[in-house]
């Protein structure tokens, strides 16, 4: 009776993974590729988190599928007509297509940063060129041409006799 409940198990792993490998293969198959447009507003970076967001989704399922894959293929014991090859092929597809997920992710997040970059790089000089560095600048100009001025004025007026 236990050989027959093995057999009927293996069977059912067998089949639950023919189905997982199809839908693996369907799921390679599926683009991914984002289509954020290149402007200058807002809605770029909520395109932006909208792609992140799809892409992790799509990393969670490739590594679901290749967990389950795993898993199925761990219990099935006897390799039949090709299904180790099969199997190798879609877990390198699937692998292939984490790598590409995590390159777009990457890219995402490096283009945000280098954003935050330019933002911050911009806001900061702007204020100071407006506020505080030319007044600053003046204000010591002025005060370094007036004093010499005035102190040289309180020297002759403490010594009129060297002017004649």
């Amino acid at each position: 009776m236990s050989s027959e409940h093995a057999k009927i198990e293996l069977r059912k792993s067998q089949q639950e993974l023919r189905h997982m490998l199809v839908l693996a293969e369907i799921f390679v198959k599926f683009p991914t590729t984002t289509t954020t447009t290149t402007t200058d507003d807002n809605p770029q970076s909520s395109q932006q988190f909208h792609d992140k967001d799809i892409i992790r989704y799509y990393l969670d399922e490739s590594e679901r599928y290749i967990t389950r894959i795993e898993t199925l293929y761990s219990r099935c014991h006897e390799p039949w007509d090709g299904l180790e090859r099969h199997v190798r092929d879609v877990m390198t597809r699937l692998r292939e297509k984490q790598t590409r997920l995590f390159v777009m992710l990457d890219h995402i997040k490096r283009k945000q940063q280098l954003q935050q970059q330019q933002q911050q790089q911009q806001h900061p000089t702007t204020i100071t060129s407006m506020n505080s560095a030319q007044p600053v600048a003046l204000s010591s100009v002025q005060h370094h041409h007036v004093q010499p001025y005035h102190h040289q004025q309180q020297q002759l007026k403490q010594h009129p006799q060297v002017k004649g």
